[in-house]
């Protein structure tokens, strides 16, 4: 899993050529915290992707503009 360093190497994962998941989470997300011990398994099962994994709290305007609520 990727984790964006800052909102530019957020932008530039955005843009790239890849199949990308964004798996956006934050700490106060039941269903986050029930999903991500899942995401390794997730992650093997589907090699054609990327995923990135974007706290939505520390990315708010993003997710706004994306309409991630929870």
């Amino acid at each position: 899993m990727i984790i964006p360093e800052n909102i530019e190497n957020l932008a530039e994962l955005v843009k790239g050529p890849e199949k990308t998941v964004f798996f956006f989470t934050a700490g106060w997300c039941g269903d986050c915290n029930f999903i991500k011990p899942k995401m390794p398994e997730i992650e093997t099962e589907n090699p054609e992707f990327r995923f990135v994994e974007v706290d939505r709290d520390e990315y708010m305007d993003l997710a706004i503009e994306w309409g991630i609520m929870g």
